[in-house]
């Protein structure tokens, strides 16, 4: 906190802040009971006392965008402050869990430009640290400071916080801030109130044993004593640590070594339901041009975590499976002609693998690769710039003719690179293919981590409450994996959240801005269907005013829980701003099902579908009339496929079986392979299902 004797500033009231523009923009802090406090601020003077508890707020209302400004903040009894850097704009609230606090920093090598071009001091981002509180809410926070858009600070900032930002402000020049307050793995009910929890008494029951602290205590000190005691134990029973010479070293024999296929599941090659270390390894040779540079190693994704040698020389490791094996060969290690990598994975749970899918590969340079097909958001960007231009009664104050020429060039998709992915110039050697293996040791399931932090209510009272009192333009939320085990009432906790926070941010009609759950498989078990059934939850948002849902289902990976497009999924949630909060009349909004236009002839076994949103015609992913993943689903749960064609707004269903249909499921699959309906800029339709009786 910013503090001179008794007069103290809240963390989010410091130098650098986004005041919002639009209604309120509240100034607090405390001082001495009854003290007086002045404020200077362009130009104004305003004057306020501090209550019987030493609290004081000032508002202030519609302020100018612009900026940069200065604050002066003074007590009779406490001195001054002066606030620097100040800019007035629109500012937003990012919350959810992994996708939403997913950094800059993991999707450097997709937009290497925007790493060394992003110098924009109207974009400014306050990171909430992670802190859960159980007991009561909290009123401030305890770190934190506003960053702007640079490239000493970017690495840090939310990927999909950053994005949005970023084309929000393109397309208004006014400044933006984002509160950025996520974390991963978090499910919806550690985002809600204790008010909010009372109805669910599990919730309830939990969110009170965690209010003792001696609680927490143990569980933590549990946590730590039984991962090292399974590490320490693994490690002393590993014969590829015990043995003279180490499995990690250049020269190691090759008795009881078989041979794999990298990359693959390990129970694919029959290590199946093994939990312990497997040393892997392969020979590579490489030429003079190679030998001596410092070298990338990529190494896809492993589960679950990793120790790197080569030649011997201890490289890197991963604590877990989701970040990308990306490691740097020092200078001097590799030389011309057989090099040996090796690496150690331990199995926790028996599922092993090296991800199909990613890129395993060594490089002595990075080359930026562009996808073959030209860039869906590209295509979008220009289509709504071009419907925008053509629409001669939207009038924008803050953009001028100059600059709305500057942004026809500005927001294609620079170096992206293909998520199968190649890397392919000289210096570069493919991984992929036949390694050797053998078992270090096997052990028992790492017994499983209390995630304190997830807990019910903890991260509301730690991260969210504190916030309240900061006026803001809207709320971005991605969130929702961690639900996906249990999505039936997801829909009614995601209502119970959009509508407290608003009451408690004092804005009734604060808009939700929101992220659908994208495509995704490899760890979703055969015949689990909670991650259609979320996004289903989600759709359900719909419904309350004052929301938007940026549908994701071509953004995914369905090799990764964490996928890299954060770029177009910032551009969709800008969209939605400008409609929804800046009141643009921009479309941002995939197709929308018109459920109640649904027409059933059964005796031609044909169904219409129409759609709203559909501006710019109907289209198939391909460019064709003829979208997939239509199934119909009869009374007892039988199906059959529909083929689809569309006519103009609609899409015409028709089957050949005797079914009769009672449901209708558009891409109500994990990661959806046809392809997806979208509407002339490039939007998706929602997965949906309806009844038809």
């Amino acid at each position: 906190m910013n503090q001179i004797r008794k007069l103290i500033l809240p963390r989010l009231i410091s130098d650098g802040m986004v005041l919002n523009r639009n209604g309120k923009a509240n100034i607090w802090g405390h001082a001495l009971p009854g003290d007086t406090i002045c404020i200077h601020f362009l130009g104004e003077v305003r004057e306020t006392s501090a209550g019987e508890d030493g609290k004081w707020k000032v508002s202030f209302l519609n302020l100018p965008p612009g900026g940069p400004h200065t604050m002066k903040i003074s007590s009779k009894s406490s001195g001054e402050i002066e606030l620097k850097d100040i800019l007035i704009g629109d500012v937003f609230l990012s919350s959810g869990q992994s996708n939403m606090e997913l950094p800059m920093e993991r999707v450097k090598d997709l937009y290497p430009e925007e790493m060394i071009n992003c110098r924009n001091n109207y974009l400014r981002l306050f990171k909430v640290k992670e802190k859960y509180h159980f007991p009561y809410p909290l009123q401030e926070l305890e770190s934190g400071n506003w960053k702007s858009a640079d490239p000493s600070d970017i690495t840090e900032f939310s990927a999909v916080s950053y994005f949005f930002e970023k084309y929000l402000y393109e397309s208004t020049s006014v400044p933006v801030g984002v509160i950025n307050a996520s974390l991963g793995g978090s499910p919806i009910q550690a985002w809600l109130g204790e008010e909010e929890l009372s109805e669910y008494p599990a919730y309830r029951e939990e969110l009170n044993a965690y209010k003792n602290n001696q609680l927490i205590e143990a569980e933590l000190e549990r946590n730590t004593k039984q991962s090292e005691e399974w590490y320490q134990a693994l490690d002393k029973a590993d014969k590829g640590l015990k043995e003279e010479i180490p499995w990690y070293a250049e020269a190691v024999g090759e008795d009881g070594w078989k041979e794999i296929k990298l990359p693959g599941h390990f129970q694919d090659a029959g290590i199946v339901d093994f939990t312990g270390s497997i040393w892997f390894r392969k020979t590579i040779t490489l030429p003079e041009t190679m030998a001596g540079r410092s070298t990338s190693l990529w190494l896809g994704t492993i589960v679950d975590s990793d120790t790197v040698y080569v030649n011997g020389v201890y490289i890197g490791g991963t604590p877990y499976q989701y970040p990308p094996r990306k490691y740097q060969i020092p200078a001097g290690v590799l030389k011309a002609g057989e090099n040996v990598i090796a690496v150690r994975v331990i199995c926790d749970n028996g599922k092993g693998r090296f991800t199909p899918g990613k890129i395993y590969r060594l490089f002595t340079e990075k080359e930026n690769i562009t996808s073959e097909k030209k860039s869906r958001l590209e295509e979008s960007i220009n289509r709504t710039k071009k419907s925008n231009s053509e629409d001669n009664n939207r009038k924008d104050a803050y953009i001028s003719a100059e600059r709305s020429n500057d942004l026809e060039g500005s927001s294609s998709l620079e170096g992206s690179i293909s998520l199968k992915g190649s890397i392919s110039l000289e210096g570069s050697i493919s991984l992929e293919g036949s390694w050797l293996y053998k078992i270090g040791a096997k052990c028992d399931n790492k017994p499983a981590a209390n995630f304190i932090s997830w807990k019910p209510a903890g991260l509301y009272n730690g991260m969210i409450n504190p916030c309240h009192e900061y006026s803001l333009s809207g709320v971005l939320w991605y969130q929702g994996e961690s639900n996906t085990g249990n999505p039936s009432g997801y829909s009614v906790l995601f209502q119970k959240l959009i509508s407290s926070w608003r009451r408690k941010w004092q804005q009734n009609d604060l808009p939700f801005l929101y992220v659908q759950l994208p495509n995704f498989e490899i760890d979703i078990a055969e015949g689990d269907d909670g991650w259609p059934a979320l996004r289903e939850e989600q759709r359900y948002g719909l419904s309350i005013p004052g929301t938007a849902m940026v549908v994701a289902l071509d953004l995914g990976e369905a090799n990764d829980l964490h996928p890299l497009r954060k770029k177009e999924i910032g551009y969709r949630l800008s969209l939605a701003a400008r409609f929804l909060v800046l009141k643009e009349q921009t479309e941002y909004s995939g197709p929308v099902l018109k459920t109640n236009e649904t027409v059933v002839d059964t005796e031609n076994k044909k169904i219409i579908l129409s759609f709203s949103h559909a501006g710019g015609g109907l289209t198939a992913g391909d460019g064709s009339n003829h979208p997939g993943n239509f199934l119909l689903v009869g009374e007892a749960g039988s199906s059959t496929k529909a083929e689809a064609v569309i006519q103009e707004e609609s899409v015409i269903l028709t089957y050949k079986t005797s079914l009769k249909p009672k449901y209708i499921r558009y891409a109500y699959t994990n990661n959806p392979e046809e392809e997806l309906l979208y509407n002339g800029y490039n939007l998706p339709a929602s997965p949906f299902v309806i009844c038809l009786n």
